[in-house]
């Protein structure tokens, strides 16, 4: 079923922008655990296109409660200017994004809606300074709602994206926000903040922040309606996902042998 965000710029004006909000720790669906572990099994196999390489940095956890390894650095960053990839300032990308960003770029550019990375890999450093920025501007309580803190970025992967960013409810009603919420899934992105995770994630929506999770494990998601779920969030997919391939005594390549047989 098609549906739109256009109803979030009420409901940010009705509840005054920053909701009262904390990560939840509550673990993935207790009462369900079978429903759970099928679940989990299918978000597995999708998530096996990454390839063996590839599924310890794409599955990598950054969330509130989660921090990446200390001194965390994303392989192969490259200038997206050199891929031909709309952008304001000069933005960096891991290149394993960059196919599937210019496809989507460019895909909204042919239904004539302007598209273009505000912010992509932001080192731990810079993200100090953007935590200290909003720590400053609003206080601590409400730092920890807009800004990760450092370590904890999704930006630090390189995998990350900010489209056009401006304020909420410019972008959430503006053809840019209606037309990545309607189509980031077709190219491998996901959307890590949404209205139904407040809670769970202890962020604001950010319908302008997607985070790269490949073509496969995207499609799936979306299409079990993660974005209007208050249990399971993106990164509990990731997490699913992560816990099948890479947390268990079988090497990433049996649990695919094992999970792909499964579906």
């Amino acid at each position: 079923m098609r549906r739109t965000i256009s109803f979030a710029l009420g409901f940010w004006f009705v509840t005054g922008f920053l909701p009262t909000a904390v990560a939840s720790d509550q673990s993935v669906d207790d009462d369900h655990p079978l429903l759970v572990a099928a679940l989990a099994n299918r978000v597995a196999a999708a998530a096996c296109s990454l390839g063996e390489s590839e599924r310890d940095h794409a599955l990598l956890p950054a969330t509130r409660a989660d921090a990446l390894p200390d001194g965390y650095a994303p392989p192969d960053l490259v200038p997206i200017a050199s891929a031909g990839v709309p952008q304001r300032g000069s933005q960096q990308l891991r290149a394993i994004v960059i196919p599937d960003v210019l496809d989507m770029t460019q895909a909204a550019q042919s239904d004539g809606v302007p598209l273009f990375v505000s912010s992509g890999y932001r080192s731990y450093a810079v993200q100090v300074s953007t935590y200290r920025y909003w720590v400053g501007l609003r206080g601590l309580e409400a730092a920890d709602r807009v800004s990760a803190r450092p370590g904890h970025s999704q930006h630090q992967l390189g995998i990350a994206i900010d489209f056009n960013f401006g304020s909420l409810g410019g972008f959430t009603t503006s053809p840019a926000g209606l037309w990545l919420w309607d189509h980031a899934q077709e190219y491998g992105f996901v959307f890590p903040y949404t209205l139904a995770s407040i809670a769970r994630t202890g962020y604001i929506f950010e319908p302008w922040h997607v985070r790269w999770v490949s073509r496969e494990l995207s499609m799936l998601m979306w299409q079990e309606e993660y974005q209007y779920s208050e249990t399971l969030a993106a990164d509990d997919y990731v997490a699913l996902a992560r816990s099948v391939l890479l947390e268990g005594s079988a090497s990433a390549t049996t649990a695919c042998e094992r999970v792909l047989s499964a579906t």
